[in-house]
């Protein structure tokens, strides 16, 4: 009788314990309060071609956000992957194009009902029909809004190989930045910031990703979709903010202005030097706000606003200056523009930038200005370089808040600052442009929050550089009739895109080549 009544203590001693660990376990480990349906859509890249037995990044992206505490369902019509991917379902389909996904994408959304779409697709249009097709994505995007206006779409680029795909990841973060200014749930997702090496990322095809590969764009995928899906589950708020330093007693608003470098064309998910000056400035203790009409940037960066106008000149600044300034009231203009001048025109464009000037303070007295020159890139613009601090200093001279920014005194590698297009900076590029930028603005801004006394000082020096000019549409470092017949022969397709410099062919950097960049080559061929 004592052996049994012992016996049974302690077995519920034990049951006790077991208890109290199962529910301790539970406390530590919470599941999200809400299953999220991911339809992961693309071509032969989602559905898994190459390495990892045909689960593509879903295998490890399961893995990712599963241990994260997430509870996710992959949907969708297709099934692949390894034994080791629980969830095998996507809309995956190898050799697709956009019109592809376009003409199923409606029964899909019916039927399986996502709260969340990952969009890669369009590699196929460029690689097998050389076909960029810009206008096909964007009427995508729209068409999976129409169908479901509340769900959340990731749209993706690719990793940079083959080397043609480059043109068309340059048009995709542009894309999704409108249909997000537009209001629509759209995310860009930079794939191509992988860490990329043929060697080790690339399959035994040559064309598609190995395991490795997979592996780091899932890693991608992970780290551009973690805190919007937790927001969807309920756990957290989208798009945290940075940490910055405490504010100033008063905010300075300054407006950004100037063509693609302002927008942010190249590197730096279209960032420009604005992301890294705003962290530095607020590190400083500035409470920033930049204000425009114009929203781009990555998500680190807290205030997209700018007026950043790829390809735009100065006489079309000037043209909308007067309603910017009114519109925003800015305490400071940041002004970087002319190189379109002079690398679509042949314009050293110095009467402009003076009038410029002169009309930015008829119109706001009190503003303080900044006037850029440029990275020393291509060559000709060191010609537009020199006349810009005489200007500023002439302006100045006159009483006029305004100073010089040398910007060309950037020490220069063309091999790390330069983006993949030959002409705009990579993220490396705008991140030493912004700590010029810095280096010239903090005094002056710091003296407008009241915390000191202006003590600016400029100082010279340029760099070399060039190979990439504007209608050079062959490469051969001249621009001439062998360049003009050549984009001719492209727009009457006679020869193919692989045919001619697509950065030097779009004469007015809209993303297509067409008869107005033809007219612009022949214009400057004709003044020449």
């Amino acid at each position: 009788m004592y052996k049994s009544k012992n016996l049974a203590a302690k077995v519920l001693s034990t049951l006790l314990i077991f208890i109290t660990v199962i529910s301790l376990i539970n406390m530590e480990a919470p599941a999200a309060s809400k299953t999220i349906k991911i339809m992961p859509v693309g071509d032969s890249c989602t559905e898994g071609m190459g390495g990892g037995e045909m689960g593509s990044y879903r295998t490890e992206l399961y893995r990712l956000l599963t241990q994260a505490g997430l509870s996710i369902d992959f949907v969708g019509s297709q099934r692949s992957g390894p034994s080791s991917l629980p969830d095998k379902d996507h809309e995956g389909h190898s050799g697709w194009t956009i019109p592809q996904i376009a003409s199923n994408i409606n029964n899909w959304l019916n039927t399986h009902n996502p709260d969340v779409v990952f969009l890669w697709i369009g590699g196929n249009d460029l690689l097998l029909n050389g076909n960029l097709n810009a206008t096909g994505l964007s009427n995508l995007i729209d068409q999976i809004f129409t169908v479901k206006p509340n769900v959340t779409l990731f749209v993706a680029d690719y990793y940079p190989w083959p080397e043609a795909i480059k043109q068309y990841n340059a048009v995709i973060p542009g894309i999704v930045q409108q249909k997000a200014n537009a209001g629509k749930k759209v995310y860009f997702v930079k794939l191509s910031e992988i860490q990329f090496d043929r060697n080790t990322d690339i399959s035994w095809d040559g064309l598609h990703l190995s395991e490795i590969g997979y592996k780091k764009i899932a890693n991608i995928w992970y780290k551009y979709t973690i805190d919007i899906l937790r927001a969807l589950a309920g756990e957290t708020q989208p798009n945290p903010s940075p940490s910055s330093t405490p504010n100033t007693t008063k905010t300075i608003k300054i407006m950004p202005v100037g063509d693609s470098c302002t927008e942010g064309m190249g590197g730096g998910e279209m960032g420009s030097y604005r992301t890294e000056l705003y962290r530095l400035l607020t590190q400083a203790g500035l409470s920033i706000d930049f204000v425009g009409s114009q929203r781009s940037g990555p998500s680190s960066l807290p205030d997209k606003d700018h007026e950043g106008h790829s390809g735009w000149t100065i006489p079309q600044i000037a043209s909308n200056i007067n309603n910017w300034l009114n519109t925003h009231n800015p305490d400071v203009v940041f002004l970087w523009i002319g190189g379109n001048d002079l690398l679509l025109s042949g314009n050293v464009n110095a009467t402009g930038l003076s009038n410029l000037i002169d009309q930015i303070f008829t119109v706001k007295p009190n503003v303080t200005l900044f006037v850029a020159d440029y990275y020393p890139w291509p060559e000709a613009v060191k010609q537009y370089n020199a006349v810009i601090p005489g200007i500023v200093q002439q302006k100045a001279n006159a009483g006029k808040k305004v100073y010089f920014v040398k910007l060309s005194e950037i020490q220069f590698d063309r091999n790390t600052d330069i983006s993949w297009d030959g002409l705009h900076l990579s993220e490396i590029g705008y991140t030493k442009i912004a700590n010029i930028w810095y280096k010239y603005t903090i005094d002056i801004l710091k003296a407008l929050a009241g915390q000191t006394q202006p003590t600016p000082s400029p100082s010279p020096t340029p760099t070399d550089s060039p190979l990439v000019k504007k209608g050079d549409v062959n490469l051969d470092g001249q621009v001439n009739s062998t360049d003009f017949s050549l984009l001719k022969r492209y727009i009457l397709k006679v020869v193919d895109i692989n045919s001619i410099n697509v950065t030097n062919a779009d004469m007015n950097n809209d993303g297509n080549i067409n008869s107005t960049d033809i007219s612009i080559l022949k214009r400057i061929l004709l003044r020449n």
